[in-house]
């Protein structure tokens, strides 16, 4: 049986520091909280939460990366 767990973090909607992570199945994941709030040990109060699959932001560069460059107009 495959693994169809995904890797989340769990950001300081702040200062953008790691406060952990958690694994959860794909069918269950949900990223929004918005009433989530969470301590902050960096900005020492409470805090929004920002939750963000682990590996997304490299997808997208990457991504970004592989699109064919524009000429540059004469």
């Amino acid at each position: 049986m495959a693994d169809d767990s995904m890797k989340v973090l769990q950001l300081c909607g702040e200062c953008r520091n790691e406060l952990g992570n958690f694994s959860v199945k794909k069918e269950n994941m949900m990223l929004s909280s918005p009433s989530e709030m969470v301590w902050c040990s960096e900005c020492n109060s409470l805090v929004h939460e920002i939750r963000e699959v682990v590996g997304r932001v490299e997808s997208i560069d990457n991504e970004q990366n592989s699109y064919p460059r524009s000429l540059e107009s004469w």
